[in-house]
């Protein structure tokens, strides 16, 4: 007949399980063990230590604890200037974080080619005019209707190039259907206010599709925070000014 073992002893055992899962990547099992520790044991710090360490770990997209002390290895600075060390702060164990750094720089690195251009063509389209010759060989200044120059920025943009190819319309007729749509209510208030915040829309979702991490190691659902929602929101705010206040101080309200 085995000897009944005493709290301290059962405590011990389901530290060693939860220790045990936390290595072999059982994250959820390993946080059930150690929880089960306290509640024997109230007094065992470590186990108590660890329970905080996974459930932090587990607000993430990604986990690395070190396999010594069981500490979550939480980034230094997050995407897109991601950065994580490949050691524990605790103990100094080497951890094979190295490929998180990699994948920052991959996401990143794709995102800028598929869209980043398209800032700076908004601006060349919408806060730019540009020369014209006139029939008297003379040349004037115009500028480009608002949807018009937004609409010129989406199809010269990659990511836009590979949707229309996605959807079978490599020649951009949804574009110049919406862009009929917007043209269609001439140069009135209505048209203006409606071009106007197309720009804040598709700017707004230009940063949110550019600073929201994707594959990078990241808090869950940390984009749809207030915090994180008002730095886009600021950005496109103040770069849709930018160019409306440019077209402004030219008279250009259309």
């Amino acid at each position: 007949m085995e000897p009944v073992k005493n709290k301290s002893e059962k405590a011990e055992e389901f530290y060693k399980k939860g220790l045990d899962a936390l290595r072999k990547g059982d994250y959820e099992g390993a946080l059930l063990m150690l929880t089960i520790t306290t509640k024997i044991s109230p007094s065992f710090k470590n186990a108590e230590k660890l329970v905080s360490e996974i459930k932090e770990g587990l607000k993430w997209t990604a986990q690395y604890f070190c396999p010594k002390c069981g500490k979550f290895i939480e980034p230094e600075s997050t995407y897109p200037l991601f950065k994580i060390s490949e050691y524990c702060p605790n103990c100094g164990t080497s951890l094979p974080t190295k490929k998180e750094n990699l994948i920052n720089f991959v996401e990143i690195s794709i995102k800028l080619l598929l869209f980043g251009i398209f800032p700076i063509l908004l601006l060349i389209f919408c806060g730019i005019p540009y020369p014209q010759i006139t029939q008297w060989g003379g040349i004037s200044i115009k500028w480009t209707r608002l949807s018009d120059g937004i609409f010129s920025a989406l199809s010269l943009t990659p990511l836009t190039f590979l949707f229309l190819l996605a959807i079978n319309d490599p020649e951009g007729n949804i574009l110049g259907m919406i862009n009929w749509k917007f043209n269609s209510l001439g140069t009135t208030p209505a048209y203006y206010i409606a071009s106007a915040l197309l720009l804040f829309f598709v700017v707004y979702l230009y940063f949110l599709l550019l600073l929201t991490p994707i594959v990078t190691m990241h808090k869950k659902n940390e984009w749809i925070k207030w915090r994180k929602q008002k730095r886009f929101l600021g950005y496109s705010i103040i770069f849709t000014s930018l160019i409306l206040i440019r077209r402004a101080l030219a008279g250009i309200f259309y």
